[in-house]
Formats: C-alpha cells, sequence, structure tokens
C-alpha cells in the first residue's frame, strides 16, 4: 500500500468531467486536505458507447462492468432475454447499488474523467423501445459469419454507438429477427 506524503501531487476526477492536479497539504486522521492547483473541463470522447448486456448469471455482470469501464463503455442497460438468469431483473435497489460502486471503482481505477453509468434492468419490451431509439446498433452474434464489427461501424462518427450482447447461450433466432427489425446489425 503506497502512503501519501504531504506535499505529494495528485491526479483528480470528480466523474463528471472535472479533472485537474492537486498537492497533499495536510493528513488529519481519517481526512486529507489538499489544495487544488489545476482544473479543467474534459470533453466526452465520442461516440459514447453503450453496452446493452442480456443479464448473465452469477458474478458475470459485475466482471463484465468492470472490464467493459476500463475499455471505454460509458452507459450500462441490462436487460433480460429469454435465456437470461430469472429473478435477475427484479431492480432491486441493492443489486444496482452493487453495480455502481464496480463501475465507480473501475473508473477510478482506469482514470475514467466521466463516471459510467446503469440503469436498473429492462424488460424485453422495453429494451427493443430502446434499440428503436438507438442511432447505430451493433449486436455481437455467434450466428453472424461475414459482418465483422470494425467493418460495420459507419464513415461519419455518431454520437453515440449501442453495443448489444447476449447470456450465456445467446439469443434466440426470433430475439435476433426482433432486435433487427428495432435497427440492430448483426456483427461477429
Amino acid at each position: 500500500v503506497k502512503r501519501a506524503r504531504r506535499g505529494e501531487e495528485f491526479t483528480w476526477s470528480d466523474g463528471s468531467g472535472t479533472v485537474g492536479k492537486a498537492v497533499l497539504e495536510e493528513i488529519d486522521g481519517e481526512r486529507a486536505i489538499f489544495l487544488v492547483l489545476e482544473a479543467r473541463e474534459a470533453r466526452p470522447r465520442s461516440p459514447s458507447l453503450r453496452l446493452y448486456q442480456s443479464l448473465p448469471r452469477g458474478g458475470r455482470m459485475e466482471k463484465a462492468m468492470r472490464r467493459c469501464t476500463e475499455v471505454g463503455v460509458d452507459h450500462f442497460v441490462p436487460f433480460i432475454s429469454s435465456r437470461s438468469v430469472r429473478g435477475m431483473g427484479d431492480g432491486r435497489d441493492e443489486r444496482r447499488r452493487r453495480w455502481e460502486r464496480v463501475l465507480r471503482e473501475a473508473a477510478r481505477q482506469s482514470r475514467r474523467e466521466f463516471l459510467p453509468t446503469v440503469e436498473r434492468p429492462l424488460s424485453w419490451d422495453q429494451c427493443l423501445e430502446r434499440l428503436r431509439q438507438e442511432e447505430v446498433v451493433l449486436l455481437g452474434w455467434e450466428g453472424e459469419r461475414s459482418r465483422r464489427l470494425m467493418d460495420s461501424l459507419p464513415e461519419r462518427v455518431p454520437p453515440s454507438v449501442a453495443l448489444v450482447v447476449g447470456p450465456e447461450g445467446g439469443f434466440s433466432r426470433s430475439e435476433v429477427d426482433q432486435m433487427c427489425e428495432a435497427g440492430a446489425l448483426p456483427v461477429t
């Protein structure tokens, strides 16, 4: 464990886009006092990445959120599909608080300027309606054999890109068809 010393400089972020440098002035028991040396507003990255993740079993949602935060996902939209683990979509506040804690820790670890957000799990119908509102939706599907993700991005950078990931066992053919009708483009 690294021990901070008086006079040491740190970079900081408030998770809402304000970033800067500060120097540790004083350590008093359980609190530290910093002198802010610099503060600026960071610009959000473009495109914003939204991950629609069908609820997996066990702690795999937290693991996916941690890794995806580290690589740049900005917004998480969990949803229930036919092969999602049952009982996971009740939207309990305790689960959401745990997910938000995982996102804070991962954002801090990867020095993210903006804290990613997570929604309560959506029903299948709610997910389809939201996908219809997205400009670009890329559906990761094991049945797609030729269209690669990187070759499917538009030339003009949109404000956001939605990525859809299924549960273990993948999506049913009916679900893939419904998402394609809602505007999703299957990719491998």
